[in-house]
């Protein structure tokens, strides 16, 4: 695998618009992916690729989610996966976004 780009302290402003397609695209698991330079998938709601939208990926190991806006791809913030299970889980109505594995 190679080599990620170490990320830097960030504060992405992520629009209301932006978290509201990203919550309903993840309470209907319809979502888009593209792969970066480095090998990462990155998710965003399924039909938002031409507007301002969140991406979002996995690191590998699963312990952190990568965020950022699409107009701002330079500027990522990290989080543990439990931050943002708590992050999804106020997006989303109860049962209705990711479950844990």
């Amino acid at each position: 695998m190679p080599d990620l780009p170490e990320p830097e302290m960030a504060t992405v402003r992520i629009p209301k618009a932006a978290q509201e397609a990203f919550a309903a695209a993840v309470a209907a698991e319809v979502v888009a992916t593209f792969k970066d330079d480095s090998g990462l998938d990155w998710y965003y709601p399924w039909g938002t690729r031409e507007v301002d939208h969140l991406e979002v990926a996995l690191l590998p190991g699963g312990d952190e989610v990568m965020l950022r806006m699409s107009s701002e791809r330079a500027a990522t913030i990290v989080c543990p996966i439990e931050r943002w299970y708590e992050l999804v889980g106020r997006m989303t109505p109860p049962g209705q976004g990711p479950q844990e594995a």
